[in-house]
């Protein structure tokens, strides 16, 4: 039980902590200051597309989605006095965004036999893009402290605001190819080529290939006594790359900040403003860099190999997986510490490290039924190095 009441005597003030106790706010006023707050979301997300049989087996597929958020949001900050903790200013907070992502693709796939042989030829193009948008405003000193009165512009003082946005798109060609012959060999073959608004000048394009190999050995004609025993036996091995690009929209970019007052007079940086002339006033802002460029960045890079085997026994009561891998990943994203002496906004992005990594994963499963009971059990043990 707490050994602070949570109203003053007269029961109109807050209590709170006194000397020799932790400053801790009282909930219950924070509660009860924060009732009249809120933040609201609105989301809008779908999808649209038109499907088109040219003939039998030739399909174009065009596809639009849409992902976007609207949010507000409005902060009221109340005097109040609780024990030693007291604010005689008030203070609203606003804020609102909109954050909108949609996609677009465009598929051309075309699936024929040719005698025992199947071909699955797919060719597509997508787009994909990213905005932010956001501003905020804040004032102090409100005569009033209701929900209708404190909007910004009767705030009487410590009138601040600002605003921030983002934009990035990537754009994508790809290809693949898949066949398949008498249901035992299997192949496979997939060709990217993505850019990235987010990397610099010289590198945003980039080609990712992959391909896979498969084969059915339940399918042959020398496993067919076996196949009661084991119905399911397949080999497998892959091999392919992919791009990672998920870092700040504006990475590649240098940037400076007009920067005319830091606000904090015990602190070293006092902003951008210089007094030339030493006659005071208002000065001339300069800037001040917070981010160097890098045109060379470009995308991190994973490429690995995979080698499989799938199998069921028992009659597929007893199923499970195999594979052992190897991952290369070079020209990881990063955005390191830099030197003083590089200078004020030294830091930038780059591609400064690799990571390898290797190891296996064994799945099994077991799915039986009891009568009327069933029964699914399942595993994985992994290692990883």
């Amino acid at each position: 039980m707490s050994i602070v009441p949570v109203h003053t005597v007269d029961g109109e003030g807050w209590g709170g902590p006194i000397g020799g106790m932790s400053d801790r706010q009282n909930p219950v006023r924070l509660i009860e200051d924060n009732k009249q707050n809120h933040h609201d979301n609105v989301r809008l997300f779908g999808n649209l597309f038109a499907n088109i049989e040219f003939i039998k087996g030739l399909n174009f597929r065009t596809s639009f989605g849409v992902d976007g958020v609207g949010s507000w949001k409005r902060t009221m900050d109340y005097r109040y006095k609780s024990g030693f903790l007291s604010e005689d200013r008030n203070k609203v907070y606003q804020e609102s965004y909109f954050d909108l992502s949609t996609n677009n693709s465009n598929v051309l796939q075309y699936v024929f036999d040719v005698d025992k042989s199947n071909f699955d030829i797919m060719v597509g193009q997508g787009t994909i893009t990213h905005t932010y948008q956001m501003h905020w405003g804040s004032r102090r000193d409100y005569a009033l402290e209701n929900d209708d009165y404190m909007w910004l512009n009767a705030g009487e003082s410590e009138r601040d605001n600002g605003s921030a946005s983002n934009k990035n798109t990537m754009i994508s060609w790809f290809g693949k190819i898949n066949y398949n012959y008498d249901s035992r060999y299997l192949a496979s073959v997939t060709l990217r080529r993505d850019a990235s608004s987010i990397f610099g000048s010289n590198n945003r394009w980039a080609t990712f290939p992959a391909f896979s190999l498969g084969w059915s050995i339940n399918n042959e004609a020398f496993f067919e006594s076996l196949t009661d025993v084991i119905p399911q036996l397949k080999l497998r091995y892959g091999w392919g790359q992919n791009g990672n690009s998920s870092i700040d929209a504006y990475a590649s970019y240098q940037f400076y900040e007009s920067l005319y007052d830091h606000g904090k007079v015990d602190d070293w940086n006092w902003g951008t403003a210089y007094d030339f002339t030493g006659m005071g006033g208002t000065l001339p802002s300069g800037f001040h860099r917070t981010q160097r460029s890098n045109p060379n960045l470009k995308w991190e890079t994973t490429s690995q190999h995979n080698f499989g085997l799938d199998f069921g026994v028992l009659n597929s009561k007893l199923s499970g997986s195999f594979d052992y891998y190897l991952k290369y990943t070079r020209d990881i994203l990063m955005k390191p510490g830099t030197v003083a002496t590089l200078g004020e906004g030294a830091g930038m992005w780059l591609n400064g490290a690799d990571i390898d990594n290797k190891g296996f994963e064994i799945t099994l499963n077991y799915d039986d039924k009891f009568g009327d009971l069933g029964l699914n059990v399942s595993g994985v043990f992994s290692h990883n190095e």
